[in-house]
């Protein structure tokens, strides 16, 4: 009998050996699946640590981005104002010096200040003065239009009957335009 037993304790032996055998690969397979699994869940929170890392670094190149192109825009924006500032201010000076060299040459040539060759009276200025312009204008246009015949002038005696014409044309011109008074007082046309 004690070999059955001990067949049968052998058997049972066996069967618990094997029960444990089992038990510990179920065990160390659990074991895996747990580790294989926590190994998953750091990996999907490392993946979602890095999309929010990029994330965060997209947005913040962004907003460097966009405060550099903000920037830039305010220093053209600066620039362009400074230059519209400086052009404006060259106009402004430019004209000003326009203004004063015409009202200088007005003046020294026209202006009030010009001496007259005779005295008069403060009424009687404005009309000297005009009776002096349009006398220098004559002998301009005389000169301008008549150049040849005031070189032949000097030299043909029919060439000074043609310029005597001319100078009572031009004296009747400044007797209708000029002042009687005024044209008694001074011969501006032979100033």
């Amino acid at each position: 009998m004690m070999t059955i037993e001990t067949s049968e304790c052998c058997c049972v032996n066996a069967e618990a050996s094997e029960h444990r055998k089992r038990k510990e690969e179920q065990e160390a397979a659990r074991k895996e699946l747990e580790r294989r699994r926590a190994l998953e869940l750091e990996a999907e929170k490392l993946r979602k640590e890095n999309e929010r890392a990029a994330r965060q670094q997209a947005e913040t190149v962004r907003l460097r981005l966009q405060k550099e192109k903000e920037d830039h825009e305010a220093a053209e924006a600066a620039a362009l104002a400074t230059a519209n500032e400086e052009k404006k201010r060259a106009e402004k000076q430019t004209t000003q010096r326009l203004e004063a060299k015409a009202e200088t040459a007005s003046v020294r040539r026209y202006g009030s200040d010009v001496a007259l060759p005779v005295e008069v009276s403060d009424e009687e200025k404005q009309f000297h003065r005009d009776a002096r312009r349009f006398a220098r204008l004559l002998v301009s246009e005389i000169k301008l239009f008549n150049e040849q015949e005031g070189r032949e002038g000097k030299s043909a005696p029919r060439s000074l009957l043609k310029a005597a014409g001319l100078y009572r044309s031009v004296t009747g011109d400044v007797d209708k335009r000029v002042k009687p008074e005024v044209a008694r007082r001074y011969g501006y046309l032979h100033q």
